[in-house]
C-alpha cells in the first residue's frame, strides 16, 4: 500500500515549489514507479526466489558462493544496487545451458522463462537495459 510518506517523504521541500499541475504529474510518476517496483518485488517472490532456492542455492550461497557469486542475497532491486549485471550473467547462463551445471536438474522451459521476464522487466524498471 501507498502511504503519505512515499509521496512527500524525502522530496517534501522541492515538491511545495511545483504548482498544482507539477504536483499531479510529480504524484502519477512517483506512483507508476512504486507501482512497477511492487510488480517487480511480487515477480521476484513468487518466481524466482523459489527458482533460486530450488536450482541454485546449494552452490550459489553465502558459504559456497561458486563462482565468487551468491544468489541467495544477491540484491533483487537492481535500481537501489550493483547487481543488474549479476543478474544479466545469470540469466545469459540459463539460457545457453551452461547452468545448472551437467549433472544437475534441467529447470523447466517455464522457470527460465519466467526468470528472464523478471529480469528484463526489473532491469527495465532500474534503467538498465
Amino acid at each position: 500500500e501507498i502511504t503519505e510518506d512515499d509521496l512527500y517523504g524525502d522530496g517534501l521541500e522541492i515538491y511545495t515549489t511545483l504548482d498544482m499541475k507539477q504536483q499531479r504529474a510529480a504524484e502519477r510518476a512517483l506512483l507508476k514507479r512504486l507501482e512497477a517496483f511492487d510488480e517487480s518485488k511480487r515477480e521476484y517472490e513468487a518466481a524466482v526466489a523459489p527458482f533460486v532456492k530450488k536450482h541454485c542455492a546449494a552452490c550459489h550461497n553465502k558459504d559456497t558462493s561458486e563462482g565468487d557469486l551468491d544468489l541467495v542475497s544477491l540484491d533483487a532491486d537492481m535500481k537501489a544496487s550493483t547487481s543488474g549485471a549479476r543478474w544479466a550473467m545469470v540469466v545469459e547462463k540459463l539460457a545457453s545451458g551452461e547452468m545448472p551445471p551437467k549433472g544437475k536438474p534441467r529447470p523447466a522451459s517455464a522457470e527460465l522463462v519466467a526468470v528472464g521476464r523478471w529480469a528484463h522487466a526489473e532491469a527495465k524498471r532500474a534503467g538498465k537495459n
